[in-house]
């Protein structure tokens, strides 16, 4: 299957390699030829196979030609319009990326582009044969569904080009206070006096960014003299790995980049309580004496991730809890006066947010340059390789959008096993919906938060009662030095706080990793049994329309759900 690692192939000793090719060093043209042609199906292991059967033939690392070929169908395919590309295409896609410089040679270079083009001379034998091999392979495997093949080709050269996994995301107490000093310059002699991960339970959640709430503890000779600096204060550090450049995934996941261009959104057309982050892409840090292996102060260090650090409020991490937990720990009831003016507080801010945050086209948000974090002649560089993306990217149907997004999500399900559902009879349904126009009602794309929950929007509570609860690996997990429990141990036992939180939202976590421009309708906020009476009556008097009008909107939101 595609997650599994490929078996050994079978490239030496003039044995036939997997998928028909025959083993060869490369400058044989005949020698990597096919034998026999792939079975005419749509099965992953066919593609693995085919993959698998070029680097063999070819005598190159299987994860090199595997990159070269998701980054060609990435990089000419945008994901509206991968079921009209056709195999020759791809494969031209594939000649222009393999005639590019190797990575790392010049400011233009495109790191992981040439990938299997193996050095900067520009093999033309290797090109044409990788691109021959991909024309071959493809079309002797004719799918009823162009649509999966193309998914399926992706899918199986980014299992196959993985060796290793990416490192996990840990921010340390040092790294946490570099990234302090360097942005925050009122707290450059602070220190951090706990470093808490916040554990996210809801629909927002992914592995591939993680977010911490950093408690800033001054020094002792400022705060006898610095009144500002005195009181506790706290701040959100999100970390994440840097995307590949040009890398555009077909799941929808905002990088970095794009959520603070989100944020930038909302920050300047609403009065959202959401502060202006500060992005740093710049992957070094200050090195301070606290960092292992760093070199003398005021040097820079090497530091894996993309940052995004919120300003600092102020309120210490034990003096807020996020709303999801507070009624699992029962402190706010459905039906208490509290949680009635914190669900009118969200309707508002929905509101606001789908009544002034819109757009011209649905989809995916776009953050300048396209979330390439590149040097301009490199991203003009990579901008040849599909000057033509940006606008076809640019749907204005907001029922091709979300099929789209649904089918990719529909495939990758089904294809990898995590889920049992009844596949074919879905796609049926869905075709049904589509002939029936039922998504076509949305006609002003809005900023749609998506995933967003009431994990993600943290109220102040009693700081002794929330001790027990930030304590509690069911909300946070402490990395504190000076913690002597056991950080993943649950601690949930602790009685329950009994003071019941403000009626006021403390903070909302930047975590806008799904947001994108589409129907208002598919917040997780609206999510059956939502959204509650008042939620719903502060929506409308903020500027959202009324949400359900008519019962085929209903059926709409059951689509929705099966998304989330």
């Amino acid at each position: 299957m595609l997650g599994k690692k490929p078996a050994a192939m079978q490239a030496q000793g003039g044995e036939p390699a997997v998928g028909g090719y025959e083993a060869g060093s490369g400058s044989n043209w005949n020698g990597w030829r096919a034998k026999q042609p792939p079975k005419a199906n749509t099965g992953e292991d066919t593609v693995e196979a085919h993959i698998e059967g070029l680097a063999a033939a070819l005598g190159m690392p299987t994860n090199e030609v595997a990159s070269a070929i998701a980054s060609a169908v990435r990089a000419y395919v945008p994901p509206a319009s991968l079921s009209s590309i056709a195999a020759k295409e791809t494969g031209e896609a594939v000649r222009v990326l393999l005639q590019e410089p190797s990575q790392g040679e010049g400011e233009g270079a495109v790191p992981g582009v040439a990938a299997a083009g193996g050095s900067a001379s520009g093999k033309k034998d290797t090109t044409g044969k990788v691109v021959e091999g991909i024309v071959t392979g493809m079309e002797a495997m004719p799918p009823s569904n162009p649509h999966l093949l193309l998914h399926t080709t992706i899918s199986a050269s980014e299992a196959l080009s993985m060796d290793v996994p990416e490192p996990p995301l840990i921010l340390t107490e040092p790294q946490a206070e570099a990234i302090i000093h360097k942005h925050l310059p009122e707290h450059r002699q602070s220190s951090v006096q706990k470093l808490t991960e916040v554990k996210n339970h809801g629909y927002s959640y992914t592995s591939k960014v993680r977010t911490y709430i950093v408690d800033i503890a001054p020094q002792p000779s400022e705060s006898a003299s610095l009144s500002t600096n005195s009181k506790p204060s706290s701040c959100f550090i999100t970390i994440a790995h840097p995307p590949p450049a040009g890398h555009k995934p077909l799941a929808l996941s905002n990088s970095l980049q794009t959520t603070h261009h989100i944020i930038s959104l909302i920050h300047s057309q609403t009065d959202i309580p959401i502060p202006l982050p500060t992005l740093d892409t710049s992957l070094s840090l200050p090195s301070t004496p606290s960092i292992p292996n760093s070199s003398k102060e005021g040097d820079k260090q090497p530091f894996p991730y993309h940052i995004l650090l919120s300003p600092p409020s102020p309120i210490a991490s034990a003096s807020i809890l996020s709303v999801a937990a507070a009624r699992r720990r029962g402190i706010l009831p459905a039906q208490s006066k509290e949680s009635t003016l914190i669900e009118l507080q969200i309707g508002r801010f929905l509101g606001r947010l789908h009544a002034n945050v819109q757009n011209d086209y649905f989809g995916r948000v776009r953050a300048p340059n396209w979330d390439l974090n590149l040097k301009p002649a490199a991203l003009a560089r990579a901008q040849v390789f599909a000057p033509a993306t940006q606008e076809e990217e640019e749907s204005y149907s907001w029922q091709e959008t979300f099929t789209a997004l649904l089918e990719a999500l529909l495939w990758e399900a089904e294809s990898t096993g995590a889920v049992d559902l009844p596949y074919e009879a879905i796609r049926g349904y869905l075709s049904r919906a589509i002939s029936s126009f039922l998504f076509d009602d949305v006609e002003v794309p809005s900023l749609v938060w998506l995933t967003g929950s009431e994990e993600d929007v943290y109220v102040a509570v009693d700081p002794v009662s929330s001790t027990s609860s930030a304590s509690s690996s069911e909300s946070t997990r402490t990395t504190s030095s000076d913690s002597n429990s056991n950080p993943d141990k649950d601690t949930g036992s602790a009685p329950p706080p009994q003071t019941p939180p403000t009626s006021s939202i403390a903070a909302i976590l930047p975590n806008l990793t799904h947001a994108l421009w589409g129907d208002p309708l598919l917040e997780t906020f609206f999510h059956p049994p939502s959204p509650t009476p008042a939620l719903k009556e502060a929506y409308t008097q903020s500027g959202g329309q009324e949400l359900i009008l008519f019962p085929r909107q209903r059926t709409k939101r059951l689509w929705y759900d099966l998304l989330l």
